[in-house]
This record gives structure tokens, C-alpha cells and sequence, in this order.
């Protein structure tokens, strides 16, 4: 009757080990699962995120460089009528003269 009573507490005892077991079995995988959903996500965004930089930095550069070169088509411009009205300046100052 001693034994029976020892082996089924040992039996219970097992029972509770596997049952704790189990438990940090399930919180283990549920803490991995969740830390791995939180890390792809994370990454995601930060790939998004890091996409949409790299978008704003190619519109900002387009632009930019669109903006440059508009300035630098209207000075050029600009600067060939100021030659121009140079030129007709002088001819008319040679003509005159």
C-alpha cells in the first residue's frame, strides 16, 4: 500500500513536471512566435520606412537636380540675351559713333 501510494506520487509528480514542462513549452514558443512576428514586422517597417527614405531622397534629388538645371537653362539664357543686348549696345554705340 506504501509503494502504491509512492509510485503514485511519483506518477503525480511526473505528471506536474510534464505539466510545467508543457507550460514553458507553450510560453517559450508563444514568447519565440510573438518575438518573431514583433522582429518581422519591425524589419518590414523598417524596410518600408527605409524605402520610402530612399523615395523621398530620389524626389528630393530629382528636384533638386531638376531645379538646378532649371536655373541653370534660365542664367544661361539669360546670360546669352545679356550678351546679346551687349553686343546690340555696342553696335549701336559703334554705329552712333
Amino acid at each position: 500500500f506504501l509503494g502504491y501510494l509512492r509510485f503514485l506520487h511519483c506518477l503525480g509528480y511526473l505528471r506536474f513536471l510534464h505539466c510545467l514542462g508543457y507550460l514553458r513549452f507553450l510560453h517559450l514558443t508563444l514568447f519565440l512566435g510573438y518575438l518573431s512576428f514583433l522582429h518581422l514586422t519591425e524589419f518590414l517597417g523598417y524596410l518600408r520606412f527605409l524605402h520610402c527614405l530612399g523615395y523621398l531622397r530620389f524626389l528630393r534629388l530629382t528636384l533638386f537636380l531638376g531645379y538646378l538645371r532649371f536655373l541653370h537653362l534660365t542664367k544661361f539664357l539669360g546670360y546669352l540675351r545679356f550678351l546679346h543686348c551687349l553686343g546690340y549696345l555696342r553696335f549701336l554705340h559703334l554705329t552712333l559713333f
